[in-house]
């Protein structure tokens, strides 16, 4: 297990973890950034191309690591139901990936029931109320 997570380079963590051997660019570009603490991030690239994980394996690996550089919490604003739906599945998919790593063992649902329980927050926000 990691124990540092300054040493642990995004390209790392996919592979070890989600078994991605060659993660999206940007992936790893806001991989650095969320590291570094280079706030705020604005991600732009096409649908289906990891954005959501983007975010949430930097996020996921604080619970590896036992070590919350970010935030203890997620929240993750979207602007409509069901794709807060949606990435609840998604977010359930990849946090199940490192229960082995947290517990020894697996158990399907657990690791997100235990992440959600306090750690999330699902909300939608109307995108037009958006001042750029």
């Amino acid at each position: 297990m990691y124990s540092n997570c300054s040493h642990v380079s995004g390209l790392d963590f996919y592979k070890r973890y989600f078994k991605i051997d060659y993660p999206y660019k940007h992936q790893i570009d806001v991989w650095e950034k969320i590291r570094a603490l280079k706030f705020p991030i604005l991600l732009k690239a096409p649908a289906g191309s990891g954005k959501t994980e983007a975010v949430l394996e930097p996020f996921l690996s604080q619970f590896v690591q036992n070590k919350f550089y970010i935030a203890p919490r997620l929240i993750y604003v979207l602007p409509m139901r069901v794709l807060v739906d949606n990435i609840a599945k998604k977010i359930k998919i990849n946090a199940n990936k490192i229960m082995i790593y947290l517990f020894g063992f697996e158990r399907e649902g657990k690791i997100f029931d235990i992440i959600c329980s306090q750690k999330c927050v699902w909300t939608t926000f109307p995108i037009q109320s958006l001042k750029w």
